[in-house]
């Protein structure tokens, strides 16, 4: 029967199929909490958000914690980054912007009329959308 099967199928799904996959490096990162969200930037910088607030910029081999006090405990969602650089992500507490590794938290205080976003993009407008609750 699988013969038959094969004949049918033809004689290429008999071959195994090869995968070459990169070595793979471990980094042990400085957070308390789980990984949440991974981005990479325009200049191949990498991005992750925890499920507690923090956020870990990888350059190379050079590995910066970035917290805030009011964003303790926080998820942090999705980044993006604009034609300008400025690297942009959500979070329960509201839109975070990210420039020179320096963090800013613009909230209901700063004009975001829901503080809870869920999802975030940059189109080739350069126009921010974001996600949230808010109907």
């Amino acid at each position: 029967m699988n013969e038959q099967l094969l004949e049918l199928l033809g004689s290429n799904i008999s071959k195994p199929l090869e995968l070459k996959l990169p070595t793979l490096k471990k980094i042990e990162l400085p957070i308390k909490g789980p990984l949440f969200s991974i981005f990479i930037d325009k200049q191949k910088t990498i991005w992750f958000g925890s499920s507690n607030g923090e956020i870990i910029n990888l350059n190379k081999d050079i590995i910066t914690l970035i917290t805030h006090p009011d964003i303790n405990e926080t998820i942090i969602g999705v980044f993006t980054q604009d034609r300008s650089g400025t690297i942009w992500a959500v979070c329960d507490a509201g839109l975070l912007k990210i420039q020179n590794l320096k963090l800013k938290i613009l909230n209901s205080e700063n004009g975001i009329l829901d503080p809870t976003l869920y999802c975030i993009t940059s189109d080739r407008d350069d126009h921010i959308w974001i996600g949230s609750d808010l109907k």
